[in-house]
């Protein structure tokens, strides 16, 4: 090829490949991200106000004294706890340490008792 035929033709693949602009796409983008990002907080506000206004469920077994999460007193767990016979930890009420195969605390399966009432299983 000549040498005029390749300056041409650079010059007709300079004029035809110009880079795009793509500052009005990334000012699209960057205006979407914007408005999602204000989304976003409105969404963990409205969250946050709703779950104060609900009432707190505490992680609680009845055999615990207060809940894990929060620190407040178990409005379940009553003084008539049966006790497992091998740490003496609380394993719930008649009900539940009758019914559970192990003591929560130690894995003792060696049974429960509750002075109250003078029962030991």
């Amino acid at each position: 090829m000549s040498e005029e035929i390749k300056n041409e033709i650079v010059d007709k693949l300079k004029k035809e490949i110009q880079p795009k602009d793509y500052s009005n796409e990334l000012n699209s983008l960057s205006e979407k991200l914007d408005s999602l990002h204000e989304a976003s907080h409105k969404h963990e506000h409205a969250e946050n106000t709703h779950n104060d206004s609900m009432k707190h469920e505490h992680a609680v077994h009845s055999w615990d004294k207060t809940c894990s999460d929060c620190g407040e007193n178990n409005p379940d767990y009553s003084d008539e706890q049966y006790q497992c016979v091998d740490c003496d930890e609380p394993m719930g009420t008649k009900d539940e340490a009758t019914k559970a195969k192990a003591c929560p605390h130690c894995s003792s399966d060696e049974g429960a008792y509750n002075e109250e009432e003078g029962y030991t299983f």
